[in-house]
């Protein structure tokens, strides 16, 4: 009863779509109870579909909702399956066979799928052009196309690699982010180390972290992150941005390129290696300031 309640809840916004028949014009219930005995991992294949998962206290987990498509006969290859290895559940969202073109135009098929997994259990996500809503996990791991994906309270580590979807994240334990493509990740409230790698064109904002924060490289995007306890430290801006603020540690920068590097409110000292033709502004250092003099 306690899992029908949670997906009768995360399926709120799926009936209001309901109501408009170009969103759904057939549909067909489809509903699995997950293997969930001895499992630490749930692997979900999202793909182009939408799933909402919400963490609970009890054992066992389900999925429920619907099968939409613009023509009936789809209806029938949308199915929702499962397989166990060893600890780890994968469980695909998938769309049997589709022929080559059929989504083009006004032409859809999906799954929307809603359900509760035990709260002591990690989720990886892999989501192309749907999108997914994680609540209360202990962990979480996304691969994300150009989709969206939100992941709220989650108590331990989230890592994610993003290409063009958006990704949106808040009260979680750590941030590990590989690389943000065209994408954009906003954070808020994260209680340990936030890890950032490689930003080509994207944008990544990021308040509030209890620990540490590192970027390796930002191409052309923008970064932005503010309230952090410990040190930020970043390796090279090319013609991007990045903006700084309320550090309580120190600052430091390997290189500069053509970008903009900005800095208000930092506890420690505040270092840049080397820059190119970019600018460097800083205010509210408490610490020493050491920047290449200019040219």
């Amino acid at each position: 009863m306690r899992n029908l309640l949670f997906a009768c809840a995360l399926l709120l916004p799926f009936a209001a779509q309901a109501d408009d028949s170009r969103d759904c014009r057939h549909s067909a219930p489809r509903q699995i109870d997950l293997d969930m005995e001895g499992v630490r991992t749930v692997t979900f294949d999202v793909g182009r579909h939408q799933l909402r998962l919400e963490a609970s206290s009890g054992a066992g987990g389900a999925l429920e909702g619907r099968a939409c498509a613009s023509n009936a006969g789809w209806l029938e290859k949308l199915q929702v399956g499962q397989r166990r290895d060893g600890d780890r559940l994968h469980v695909e969202l998938r769309y049997d066979q589709p022929p080559r073109g059929i989504f083009l135009g006004r032409n859809y098929a999906r799954l929307e799928l809603a359900g509760s997994i035990p709260r002591d259990v990690a989720v990886e996500l892999s989501v192309g052009s749907g999108d997914a809503r994680v609540v209360g996990a202990s962990a979480l791991g996304v691969k994300l196309g150009s989709g969206d994906v939100e992941g709220r309270t989650i108590s331990g580590p989230v890592a994610a690699t993003v290409g063009s979807g958006d990704l949106t994240l808040s009260g979680i334990g750590s941030l590990d982010i590989r690389s943000i493509g065209s994408g954009d990740v906003e954070v808020e409230r994260v209680e340990g180390d936030a890890v950032i790698g490689s930003i080509g064109s994207g944008d990544l904002e990021v308040r509030g972290v209890g620990g540490n924060a590192s970027i390796r490289s930002i191409g052309s995007g923008d970064a932005e992150l503010s309230g952090v306890r410990g040190d930020v430290t970043a390796g090279s801006i090319g013609s991007g941005d990045l903006q700084l603020r309320d550090v309580g540690g120190s600052v430091t920068l390997e290189s500069l390129g053509s970008g903009d590097f900005e800095a208000h409110g930092v506890g420690g000292d505040f270092t840049v290696t080397s820059k190119g033709s970019g600018d460097i502004r800083h205010r509210d250092v408490a610490g020493e300031v050491d920047v290449p003099k200019r040219r």
